[in-house]
């Protein structure tokens, strides 16, 4: 009984984690959809998979190994779809975003920067500046930050397919084969409609002679000569 409720349970505890990395990735895909998610957050290349989590920014796969080499106090680099996310990274993500995340960390980046894109060291030095040295961070002073706009992304699951509903279909009053069938007693007899037919005759309608009431004696049905009674009495005192 003990292995049985601990696979049940294993059971439905892989079942929920799946369905909720699921609702993670829909949240993550979602923010890909707009123009500043798009890009590298630090070098601007096109269909970024990676990200930092703790920051809240999208990387190319180059920018993200330079974010795990400055290490995991700085940046907590994770892939988009290979790997599965916490809530909490993904609250994270949505509370920033590379728009809002450049406001924090490119505030006072010199107008015209050039990035370095086709030199890896020189792209290293750029983004340990930007979060290691917070040599462009946003200071107290500066104006306030732009308010989130992924907080209210909740993901919605997938529609399930409605299932039709079957037809109550009535049962029919002919008997099963092999099964007998039962005659109803409890109503009277009707007789043969009009014009019914039995192999192609009409049916005669048969009347039945009421017959005559018996009498009372017996003796009485046999055929006696009936006499006068009061001729019977003259002849006895006739000479």
């Amino acid at each position: 009984v003990c292995v049985c409720v601990c696979l049940r349970m294993s059971t439905r505890d892989s079942r929920n984690k799946e369905k909720q990395n699921k609702l993670h990735q829909m949240i993550l895909q979602r923010m890909l959809q707009d123009s500043e998610n798009k890009v590298c957050a630090d070098c601007g290349t096109k269909g970024p998979r990676w990200a930092s989590w703790n920051l809240g920014i999208f990387l190319c796969i180059r920018c993200s190994g330079i974010h795990r080499s400055i290490g995991v106090h700085i940046t907590k680099v994770r892939s988009v779809n290979l790997d599965t996310w916490a809530p909490n990274w993904i609250q994270s993500m949505q509370q920033w975003g590379n728009k809002r995340a450049a406001e924090q960390w490119e505030a006072h980046l010199p107008s015209g920067y050039v990035r370095p894109v086709n030199d890896n060291g020189q792209m290293e030095m750029f983004i340990r500046d930007k979060y290691e040295r917070q040599r462009y961070v946003r200071r107290p002073t500066d104006p306030p930050l732009s308010p989130p706009v992924y907080t209210s992304l909740t993901p919605q699951p997938e529609a399930k397919p409605k299932k039709e509903k079957k037809k109550s279909s009535r049962k029919s009053s002919a008997t099963k084969p092999g099964e007998a069938m039962l005659l109803d007693f409890s109503q009277p007899v009707q007789g043969p409609p009009k014009n019914a037919q039995v192999f192609g005759q009409p049916v005669q309608k048969v009347t039945t002679s009421t017959p005559s009431p018996k009498p009372a004696n017996p003796f009485d049905a046999v055929n006696t000569p009936q006499s006068n009674s009061s001729g019977d009495l003259l002849d006895l005192f006739s000479p």
